[in-house]
């Protein structure tokens, strides 16, 4: 058993014995996502949320998560909950852009970036996903501007 794999089964013992201990929960789900074992994080990102509704890290993780397995549609539902719990969450509504961007709907993949950029204006990874989506749309004079 390599490194990764016995500190999973560690933290998977360490939740068992400990259920309610939500920051343990979300580093074991975190571990399971870096490990690259997406479906078992996307559950255990669940299971924390369904333990605490307001967890907004948790449902941001659960969407990327179920954004990687190329379930856009699950994705935006758990960001759109993140969301209308912290909709002043930068971080969140690029994902959202992302997901957006993912599932072919650019006109709310534009929207969602724009949002993203007036808590944070100075995030330059939001301004390239925008740019990406303004690039594949044909609009090259938005490109220019966002880079």
């Amino acid at each position: 058993m390599d490194e990764a794999s016995a500190l999973v089964e560690a933290l998977a013992q360490a939740v068992s014995q400990a259920p309610e201990n939500l920051a343990l929960r979300r580093h074991y789900a975190d571990m399971l996502y870096e490990t690259n074992r997406l479906v078992a994080a996307a559950e255990a990102y669940r299971t924390a949320v369904r333990k605490n509704p307001e967890y907004v890290d948790a449902w941001n993780n659960l969407a990327i998560a179920h954004g990687k397995l190329g379930q856009y549609i699950h994705a935006i539902e758990a960001l759109r909950i993140a969301l209308r719990i912290s909709p002043e969450d930068a971080e969140a509504w690029n994902n959202l852009g992302i997901a957006f961007g993912s599932s072919g709907q650019d006109s709310r993949a534009i929207e969602a970036f724009r949002n993203s950029l007036v808590i944070n204006s100075g995030d330059a990874q939001v301004w390239y996903n925008l740019g990406i989506i303004y690039s594949r749309l044909g609009r090259q004079n938005q490109v220019l501007e966002v880079y």
